[in-house]
C-alpha cells in the first residue's frame, strides 16, 4: 500500500475515531422519555461497534501496508478534535432531538467517507478481497444505524 493511500486511510480513520466519541458522549447525555432505548442501545450500540470498526481497520491497515504511522495516537487525535471542532455540534446540552438530527448528520457523513475511502481503495488497485468485505460490512452496518436514527428521529 503505497504511502498516500495510508494518509487517506489515517484521514477516514480520524474521522471514524471522531464520530465513535461523539456517540460516546450522546450515550452519556441522553435524555428523555427515549432515554433507556437512546443510551444504551441506540448510542451504546454504535459507539461500541464504531470501536470495534476502528481497531479492525487499523490492524487490517498495518497488515496490509506494514507501516504502524496509521496507529499514531497523536495524529489521529488531532484529526478527530480537528474534525469535531469543525464538522460537528456537540450534543452536550442538547435536547433529545437535537442529539438524535445531529447523530443523523454523523453518520450519514461517515457513510460518505467511507464510500470516498472504498473508491480510493478500488482505483488505485489496492482493494483486497478483505478489505472490500470489511468497508462493506462496515458501510451495511452504518446504513442500519441511519435507519434506527431516522425511525428515533420521526418520534
Amino acid at each position: 500500500m503505497e504511502h498516500s493511500l495510508v494518509e487517506y486511510m489515517q484521514g477516514y480513520l480520524a474521522h471514524l475515531k471522531a464520530v465513535e466519541m461523539w456517540l460516546h458522549s450522546a450515550h452519556h447525555v441522553a435524555k428523555g422519555k427515549g432515554f433507556l432505548s437512546d443510551h444504551n442501545s441506540l448510542y451504546g450500540q454504535m459507539y461500541t461497534s464504531l470501536s470495534d470498526h476502528y481497531d479492525r481497520l487499523v490492524e487490517k491497515s498495518i497488515g496490509l501496508s506494514g507501516q504502524e504511522d496509521v496507529a499514531c495516537p497523536a495524529s489521529l487525535s488531532i484529526g478527530a478534535s480537528h474534525i469535531l471542532n469543525n464538522h460537528y455540534d456537540t450534543p452536550v446540552n442538547k435536547g433529545s432531538e437535537e442529539i438524535v438530527h445531529l447523530a443523523i448528520q454523523c453518520v450519514a457523513n461517515l457513510i460518505n467517507s467511507l464510500s470516498s475511502l472504498y473508491e480510493v481503495f478500488d482505483t488505485s488497485g489496492y482493494l483486497t478481497l478483505g478489505m472490500e468485505d470489511v468497508l462493506s460490512s462496515m458501510a451495511n452496518e452504518y446504513e442500519k444505524y441511519l435507519y434506527f436514527l431516522g425511525q428515533r428521529y420521526k418520534n
